[in-house]
């Protein structure tokens, strides 16, 4: 177990495992459940995003607590947590009308035709 310390307090108030293991199992279910994410339509990945987005603003309390916890950022955290709640609404709500569907004429030669592939990204570990 690694100590972190709480950067308000200065205090070693938590403690968190170091088990590669345990990243490596999390990063298996993660990728099983890629392949069902990719086979949704684009309008059944937004809702999923809008119910994520509300289950963020019912636990809000709980997230912002957590974030200045973490952080020491105790106004910061907040708008953090609205700002993810306002970006995954706001992209949910854009991108039917951002996102061209079925084929489309290439501007420099209109006999080539070109059609996008919503294609989701792969697992992404981020720090």
């Amino acid at each position: 177990m690694q100590s972190v310390r709480n950067p308000r307090t200065g205090l070693n108030d938590a403690a968190i495992a170091r088990d590669p293991h345990a990243i490596a199992g999390h990063v298996v279910t993660a990728r099983a459940g890629q392949h069902a994410w990719a086979n949704q339509s684009l309008a059944a990945r937004g809702e999923r995003l809008l119910t994520l987005a509300q289950a963020l603003s019912e636990h809000k309390a709980a997230l912002v607590a957590a974030l200045e916890a973490d952080t020491g950022r105790r106004r910061i955290a907040g708008l953090e947590i609205d700002g993810a709640i306002a970006s995954l609404r706001g992209w949910v709500g854009a991108a039917p009308h951002l996102l061209p569907d079925g084929w489309t004429q290439g501007r420099s030669n209109p006999a080539i035709k070109h059609r996008p592939q919503f294609v989701p990204l792969g697992v992404v570990g981020v720090i």
